[in-house]
């Protein structure tokens, strides 16, 4: 029964893919998961550790509840969250093109707390409901079942899109993920301070499973074709890189696409989001389905 619930749940993610924006954004789940094991010697971000901290993020404003889930290595858990509003954040970002704020909601750090050491496969808020989200819509949803993730969720990707990048950038270089400026980076790994949030976390029966020979994939364009170049531009000779967000269905087909990192010029601005449009996907796989992903890709627009 959970199954056919859950593929109800992905029709009505295609729908809200298509349908919801604020700031010219889109999102598959009422808010995404951000973890980190709390510090402690010999351990990565996913740890192991018995206390993570975690916030909920989400495109526009914002109260979240809903239930976490967590893949690890002593097994499926589960913590339930109650409802929590998500204020704004805008994040700063540095690249080596530039820098750019994005808006975010974000709620306060909380904490969950396992009953044995462990080391986090994949975690994501697995059920939500949302209220007062605005244009985003996600009250209609009700309760909303969110597709796992393909993988561990960056900020940024580093998918390019351009036959022609080396001609900016310089046949030796590559192109760097922008990173986040540390003032805006939430200390989840932090110590909690007295009266935190934390939330107990339940052995759960596995919520997914991944028995195929490759159960996760991330969204990837296949065939690049290079942005078609402004008309109003082509006698002044600029190029320009721009970051665009990509959404993927689960069908693997283009569901929208924005800017986050903006050019100096409206034509190339206006041209890229359209450009998005000529290219070639491949959906993410998560536990061996098909699902929704969202990634970030670099246009670059050169003079012909």
């Amino acid at each position: 029964m959970r199954r056919v619930v859950l593929a109800l749940a992905l029709a009505c993610c295609v729908i809200a893919l298509a349908t919801a924006r604020a700031q010219a954004l889109t999102e598959i789940c009422p808010a995404q998961l951000e973890v980190a094991a709390v510090s402690s010697a010999g351990q990565t971000k996913m740890g192991p550790a018995t206390v993570f901290g975690f916030a909920l993020t989400a495109a526009g404003p914002r109260s979240v509840s809903g239930i976490l889930a967590f893949d690890t290595s002593a097994g499926w858990f589960t913590a339930n969250v109650p409802s929590v509003a998500l204020a704004e954040k805008d994040r700063r970002y540095n690249g080596m093109l530039g820098r750019w704020s994005i808006p975010s909601w974000v709620s306060p750090v909380m904490y969950v707390q396992f009953p044995t050491r462990v080391t986090l496969n994949h975690s994501w808020l697995y059920s939500a409901s949302a209220k007062n989200s605005g244009a985003f819509g996600w009250e209609k949803a009700g309760t909303f079942i969110c597709p796992p993730p393909p993988g561990p969720q960056a900020v940024f990707g580093n998918k390019t899109i351009s036959r022609a990048i080396s001609r900016l950038l310089g046949a030796t270089r590559s192109l760097q993920s922008p990173t986040i400026d540390p003032r805006d980076v939430d200390a989840l790994s932090a110590i909690p301070p007295p009266g935190a949030s934390t939330f107990a976390a339940r052995h759960s029966t596995p919520l997914e499973t991944a028995t195929c020979a490759k159960p996760f994939a991330d969204a990837v364009t296949t065939m690049s074709v290079a942005p078609e170049y402004p008309a109003i531009l082509q006698s002044s000779g600029a190029s320009r890189l721009i970051g665009i967000g990509i959404a993927i269905d689960a069908e693997g087909k283009l569901a929208d696409s924005w800017i986050w990192a903006p050019s100096d010029l409206a034509a190339f601005d206006q041209a890229a989001p359209s450009s998005a449009q000529d290219q070639q996907y491949t959906g993410a796989v998560s536990y061996c389905r098909p699902v929704p992903a969202l990634y970030n890709a670099w246009f670059l627009f050169d003079s012909p």
